[in-house]
């Protein structure tokens, strides 16, 4: 299982800050019973202090909002791990996540993904694709696991599907 909340795979980077593409960085603990726009925004605060769209944003605005500009303006990958728990820290309805994809994924991280996937093998995910804010509000195309598939398998889709939409470096 995955213990933390958000996973990126880096993709344009800045090495003064670590962020070296492909590499895979996780934060927040999905216990800890802090929110997703938190520990986005923070990571924003420290790393991207010079993009001014992260400081218009607010724990408000939902993660998927926050997340977009990562992709937008980055090309991160970026994993949301929606996991929840009931108060005997038991998981309440299986593990699940979110992905939000970039237009454009390189080689590398497109290896890190599928190297990060193997560890969701019991995840229950959903790939938010060709995404877009349009008067402020967030949407894009979706990908959902059906019964059978394994987050590996829905990517092998979504890669299949959109015949290089994600195009590789």
């Amino acid at each position: 299982m995955i213990n933390e909340k958000i996973v990126f795979i880096y993709g344009k980077e800045k090495t003064e800050s670590g962020i070296i593409e492909g590499k895979i960085e996780r934060i927040g603990k999905i216990k800890d019973g802090n929110f997703h726009a938190t520990y986005l925004l923070d990571f924003a605060k420290d790393n991207y202090p010079e993009v001014p769209i992260f400081k218009r944003l607010s724990r408000r605005h939902t993660p998927e909002s926050i997340a977009f500009f990562y992709c937008y303006y980055f090309n991160h990958i970026v994993f949301l791990n929606t996991t929840s728990f009931n108060d005997k820290g038991e998981i309440t309805h299986g593990k699940t996540g979110r992905f939000l994809l970039p237009n454009n994924i390189s080689s590398k991280q497109k290896e890190a993904l599928y190297n990060f996937l193997e560890m969701l093998d019991d995840y229950s995910i959903i790939i938010l694709y060709d995404l877009k804010i349009d008067e402020g509000i967030f949407g894009g195309k979706e990908l959902h696991s059906v019964y059978l598939d394994t987050p590996i398998t829905l990517f092998n889709k979504y890669f299949e599907k959109n015949n290089n939409t994600s195009k590789t470096k």
